[in-house]
């Protein structure tokens, strides 16, 4: 008797390609003689998804645009109205689709449909989100009050308002989820964290969680980038000059990328930028192009400037890079926070780019930043996430 193939849903919420490029590969890493492999989001860039041969399935989903906007001016991106069209797609697709595991990437609304449908998910999400990783300080995302009130008066005031701030970002999946009779979670990293499987694409050196349940995973970094060849400006990089390797991604503050080129422009460096097709190249002085292969960049650069996301972050220090971040919203932070605190790299805020002419040369002279950043390189070969996330599948299967 042949064994039926276990049906897998993999859901993403696309605000940034982050969120679709990590299930994708994961999805990637399960032997479809044993999964039947369905995918739900609402784009599918052939970038990401070229040569897929994944069931697809379109979802509600808020623009990328409306999601980052709301986050960056410090309001939650989802009112009890929206999420209950996302409860109303998701539930249509568990019906569709009738999966035996769903895994989710920041889609919120698995925690009422799947639940509520008694169907087990795995969220896959960063664990600097986890109540268990303490930084000190939290660090303070830049939030209107930031300009209103400069960092010192916003600094001091945030640790008491954050615990009230968190409760509200996460009040309208709970009285969703009291809607369909289900229990209260709790604050923002409690929504987010949620699930019959939490899923960390990180490692316990880099985000150290003193405490974990037997339901939480360390999966490792969950690294992509796209099949592009190096642009023909490659062979005219000089090579006696060290290289910085410049991208704010999909979702960092393009605004301050002419600024970020300036502020370098005096450092006897040369200066690969990719724009993400978000930023005229002819306006920067720098080599550009709208897309680059990250991984390649990274094992060339000697720095790396990025939005402080874990997407190529992790890709610098996969390549055992130091890296500066310029975060524009609080995953950002959360993320840069943890590779200065581990003494892997800086990060700035947008208002402190004229300083980054000094914090970058100090950085291509630091040698213990690049030991720090080669010790995160090798663990983060040790955690193979193609490795361990099948694991985890077999595992739940039995």
């Amino acid at each position: 008797m042949i064994a039926r193939k276990r049906r897998i849903l993999f859901v993403a919420e696309d605000t940034t390609l982050a969120q679709i490029v990590r299930l994708r590969v994961l999805a990637d890493t399960l032997d479809p003689h044993r999964y039947e492999i369905h995918f739900a989001c609402q784009q599918f860039p052939d970038l990401i998804f070229s040569g897929s041969q994944f069931v697809r399935w379109p979802i509600y989903s808020l623009s990328p645009e409306t999601v980052l906007t709301r986050a960056e001016s410090g309001t939650s991106p989802y009112d009890i109205s929206t999420l209950a069209k996302y409860v109303e797609a998701d539930l249509h697709l568990l019906d569709a689709v009738q999966p035996d595991l769903v895994v989710g990437d920041l889609r919120l609304s698995l925690a009422v449909s799947a639940e509520y449908k008694k169907i087990p998910f795995a969220t896959l999400i960063n664990a600097y989100w986890s109540r268990g990783w303490q930084p000190r300080p939290y660090p303070l995302p830049d939030h209107p009050t930031v300009r209103w009130f400069g960092t010192r008066i916003a600094g001091f005031f945030y640790p008491l308002a954050r615990p009230f701030v968190f409760r509200s970002f996460a009040a309208p999946l709970n009285r969703l989820r009291k809607r369909y009779g289900l229990s209260t979670i709790g604050n923002l990293q409690d929504v987010l964290t949620y699930g019959t499987y939490t899923l960390y694409p990180d490692t316990p050196g880099l985000i150290p969680l003193p405490q974990m349940s037997s339901t939480e995973r360390f999966l490792g970094p969950v690294l992509w980038s796209p099949a592009l060849e190096l642009p023909t400006w490659w062979e005219h990089l000089r090579r006696d000059k060290p290289l910085i390797y410049l991208t704010l991604g999909s979702s960092g503050n393009h605004r301050v990328l002419p600024t970020v080129v300036d502020a370098l422009a005096d450092l006897p460096v040369e200066i690969a930028v990719s724009t993400a097709g978000k930023t005229s190249e002819h306006s920067l002085n720098a080599f550009t192009a709208p897309y680059l292969p990250g991984d390649k960049l990274c094992e060339h650069a000697d720095l790396v400037i990025c939005n402080g996301g874990a997407t190529t972050a992790y890709q610098a220090l996969y390549a055992g890079k130091p890296v500066i971040g310029i975060p524009s919203n609080l995953d950002q932070f959360l993320s840069a926070a943890a590779i200065q605190g581990a003494g892997a790299g800086r990060w700035l805020r947008t208002s402190e780019v004229k300083d980054l002419k000094t914090v970058a040369a100090q950085l291509l002279e630091d040698s213990q930043a690049r030991k720090t950043a080669k010790q995160l390189r090798q663990e983060f070969l040790e955690f193979r996430s193609d490795f361990l996330f099948p694991k985890f599948v077999g595992s739940h299967f039995g």
